[in-house]
């Protein structure tokens, strides 16, 4: 039997929007997160399906998206001399 939970539906919904990662990383990483919690509260409810599982995917593949781009954001910035330009002027 296959049984739809709102926990489901909102993880899925939120590692879909955690892969904004690539734009927002701390909206993705947190986004992430509790998409996570939420697939892992729907499973002990005993829902199955896809939505579920989905998910979970989504939401460990927001996390690892979000990561990447802020140490990418943080290397860029390391190399443009953004952050000399702001330590002179303090």
């Amino acid at each position: 039997m296959n049984q739809s939970s709102g926990k489901a539906t909102a993880a899925l919904v939120l590692g879909i929007i955690s892969l904004i990662g690539i734009c927002i990383p701390i909206a993705g990483i947190i986004c992430g997160i509790v998409a996570i919690v939420l697939a892992m509260m729907a499973k002990k409810e005993g829902t199955t399906g896809g939505k579920q599982t989905a998910g979970l995917v989504l939401g460990i593949i927001g996390i690892v998206v979000g990561i990447i781009m802020w140490i990418v954001n943080a290397i860029i910035l390391a190399g443009s001399g953004f952050m000399d330009i702001i330590q002179s002027n303090m």
